[in-house]
């Protein structure tokens, strides 16, 4: 699966095809990066208010970090810490 930005939505295709397997329609924030976890089943994406995590199936709303804005995102390899960078501080934060 991959996951396109489309500012306020995030596209989910099929990599071999393109075949839009659906949109998730996120909120009124433009979304700044976008991160799968290692099992492919919980989307993270960050904007300027924040990072929230997403179940791909159901498309519900998992956890929201509040905080300032996120740029880049990546989950640790056994998806239990997500590394946010913030452009303010120009430093990495570690979510659990």
């Amino acid at each position: 699966m991959l996951a396109l930005n489309n500012f306020f939505d995030i596209g989910l295709f099929t990599v071999k095809t393109w075949k839009l397997l659906g949109t998730l329609k996120v909120h009124e924030h433009v979304i700044n990066g976008i991160a799968f976890a290692p099992d492919g089943k919980i989307l993270a994406y960050g904007d300027q208010a924040g990072v929230t995590l997403r179940d791909i199936s159901s498309g519900d709303e998992l956890q929201r970090f509040e905080s300032e804005s996120f740029s880049q995102i990546a989950f640790s390899p056994d998806g239990k810490l997500l590394a946010v960078t913030t452009p303010s501080e120009k430093s990495v934060r570690l979510l659990e």
